[in-house]
């Protein structure tokens, strides 16, 4: 048997079978050749067993790398274990009675009639008129006709699903018997079932008849690449994580990683926490770490989650969620829902078609988009932030919640006739508390000012502390800030009202600063702040009196 687990290169594995042999013993012989392979953790770890009761082999590959899987490739050892693709689901009914021969009389006496079965996980329910069937005297021809006739109804419904699309249906004139396979190996449920329908009874497909069903090969993915396809590399490998734990990280865990490792790394800007919303009550001690983490820095911004299934569409609600205020937290709502990923028609059809997920993930994506496309001095709201994949909102908001939720700070999603779901806020949790920084853009904008300018001026380091290097300072940050100006990031007609900079002894340093080797700059910026409402006066001229 050719196999390859877990993306590795495939391996020809041979096994001595005779006769006989428990299928048990066949088993662990399978599993010793893998783990024979070598002492990688993969092949250690692979297991294979057998199930008497579902009369099946099962291999399984170990799910803690970032790409488990389990590829068969032929051989006559998985064509015994039934391991190939070729080993669908399959079900054959009982030798048709000889009442109900000659098939052109018993079948076209239904007319019009339904037939209801499962294929894989699929329900399908066909409905046949039998008289355009046109089936004539000779069984064997008018079997093969109504074998064909369910097989394109089967196909016809398939929208996609492999299962259905590849359906087969055919008649056995010898034996007299019906049989239906399924046309896909790649699924993880498998099997049929005819679950209905007088044309059953003639199929010799019902329970009572006895059919013979022989489910096919199940293949069930591990856990997903944790790569995007464009950055797999060499044959789409992906990177595989070693060593990892499944427990769940503490807020110790996390304050030990923002202080030894992420408050190192400085060009940070956003910081989302998944599978961490802010709770209906109390606090949620991982955000807390985070939020303290950024207040402590200075220079990034936490987004925020609400409760999930919590409708905010009253202020009170909102205020008894007791949320932070600071200007470096901001808050979206609702959560949304996309199309589920794990779902797939064919080989995942009992999955659910959507997943809710947080709002936290879209508003950083956008805020990442707007910074691209306008500028971090531009609100990460409004039209131009259609949310692309969302099939539905957790609850809808309307102007009247809007205007409740919208001075407290929460950002609200929503939909617009001809924009989809939209942004519509870009306030920060500091709204009340500090008016100045209540817009999301002024916020980020101060971040990126002084970062921008801390990182352009390092090599005034070491420079003597006199008026040649303030002057170069004054005119390196100057360009800088009238670069921004230039490109609409400030609010003011002309320069001297948008920005200014000073560096001078006695007016932003002493003697005393200059003693102790600091040099001091100030900035200031006059900040765009977003147009949140716009107002339209109509007057309508009602006629002249003559």
């Amino acid at each position: 048997m050719n196999l390859a687990i877990n993306g590795l290169q495939t391996e020809q594995i041979s096994v001595t079978v005779t006769p006989g042999d428990d299928p048990g013993d066949v088993a662990s012989a399978l599993e010793d050749a893998i783990q024979a392979l070598g002492p990688q953790d993969t092949y250690q770890t692979f297991s294979v067993s057998w199930s008497g009761a579902a009369d099946r082999f099962t291999l399984t590959a170990a799910e803690d790398d970032s790409l488990a899987s389990v590829e068969v490739f032929g051989g006559d050892l998985a064509e015994l274990l039934r391991l190939t693709s070729e080993d669908t689901a399959s079900i054959t009914g009982a030798a048709v009675a000889p009442a109900d021969l000659p098939f052109a009389t018993s079948v076209t006496a239904l007319g019009v009639t339904n037939l209801a079965l499962s294929v894989d996980g699929h329900d399908v329910s066909l409905s046949l008129d039998t008289a355009e069937l046109n089936l004539t005297s000779n069984n064997d021809t008018a079997g093969a006709a109504i074998a064909l006739a369910i097989q394109n109804a089967v196909r016809a419904e398939a929208s996609g699903r492999e299962s259905l699309a590849g359906f087969s249906a055919s008649y056995d004139a010898g034996a007299t018997q019906f049989s239906f396979s399924s046309g896909s190996s790649a699924v993880r449920v498998s099997g049929i079932q005819v679950t209905d329908g007088d044309l059953a009874n003639i199929l010799g497909m019902n329970a009572a008849d006895n059919p013979v069903a022989t489910p096919g090969r199940q293949r069930e993915l591990g856990t997903s690449r944790v790569i995007p396809v464009e950055s797999l590399g060499l044959l789409e490998q992906g990177v595989q994580l070693i060593d990892g734990v499944a427990n769940t990280p503490s807020a110790a865990e996390y304050n030990a990683f923002y202080a030894n490792v992420l408050r190192k790394v400085r060009d940070v800007s956003i910081i989302v926490l998944p599978g961490n919303s802010w709770p209906q009550s109390g606090t949620n001690p991982i955000i807390t770490e985070t939020l303290a983490h950024c207040e402590n820095m200075r220079n990034r911004m936490l987004i925020l989650d609400p409760p999930p299934g919590l409708e905010l569409d009253q202020a009170t609600k909102v205020k008894s969620l007791g949320l932070p205020t600071s200007t470096y937290t901001v808050f979206y709502y609702p959560w949304v829902s996309v199309a589920n990923p794990s779902y797939d028609a064919d080989r995942n059809p009992t999955a659910p078609k959507t997943v809710a997920i947080a709002p936290s993930s879209l508003a950083a994506g956008q805020w990442a988009r707007t910074d691209a496309r306008r500028g971090v001095w531009k609100a990460p709201a409004g039209v131009e932030t259609q949310l692309n994949g969302v099939a539905a909102l957790q609850f809808a908001a309307e102007d009247l919640e809007q205007d409740q939720l919208n001075p407290l700070g929460v950002n609200v999603i929503r939909r617009l006739p001809g924009y989809s779901s939209v942004i519509w806020g870009s306030r920060t949790l500091a709204t009340k508390a500090s008016p100045e920084w209540r817009y999301v853009p002024v916020r980020r904008t101060a971040i990126f000012i002084e970062q921008s300018i801390y990182n352009g001026i390092q090599w005034a380091v070491f420079e003597p502390n006199d008026e040649p290097l303030w002057g170069a300072l004054r005119g390196n940050i100057s360009s800088f800030m009238n670069g921004l100006f230039r490109a609409g990031a400030f609010q003011g007609a002309t320069a001297d009202q948008a920005y200014f900079v000073r560096c001078k002894l006695g007016d932003t340093m002493t003697q005393g600063d200059i003693d102790r080797g600091q040099v001091i700059v100030q900035v200031g910026f006059a900040p765009l702040k977003p147009a949140e409402f716009v107002i339209i006066r109509i007057q309508q001229k009602v006629g002249e009196q003559s």
